[in-house]
């Protein structure tokens, strides 16, 4: 069974930066760059292992997904929480021209093409 989260300073610094700065980022610190930037993050995990996560951007008539990554079985409740989150805002997905599981998810759910273009360097449709 998958359980979603909210992201953690620790998970924040381990998938999100490359490499992770030394000295770590406290809850705090973490908190304070998620409200600053109107950030929602969570992760999904089956028992201890990380199994996916997603980081949107909250704006006032939308919550735009930059990054959703993991099986299909871990970004299906991600999306359902993001989606909740959204509170009936319209929501969006960046979704990797190479994740055609990711794609079918994403169509199953509602999600209709919009744009193809690039999102951090990689082809992508929103």
């Amino acid at each position: 069974m998958v359980t979603v989260r909210r992201m953690t300073a620790a998970d924040a610094l381990a998938l999100l930066l490359d490499p992770p700065p030394r000295g770590g980022m406290t809850p705090p610190e973490w908190d304070a760059i998620r409200r600053r930037h109107g950030l929602l993050a969570f992760t999904a995990a089956e028992g201890e292992v990380l199994a996916g996560f997603a980081l949107a951007k909250s704006h006032p008539a939308l919550v735009h997904v930059v990054e959703l990554e993991g099986s299909a079985e871990a970004c299906r409740p991600l999306l359902e929480r993001l989606t909740r989150a959204a509170g009936g805002r319209a929501v969006s997905v960046w979704c990797p021209l190479s994740c055609a599981d990711l794609r079918d998810l994403l169509e199953d759910s509602g999600f209709t093409l919009r744009h193809q273009g690039a999102c951090r360097g990689r082809p992508a449709e929103l």
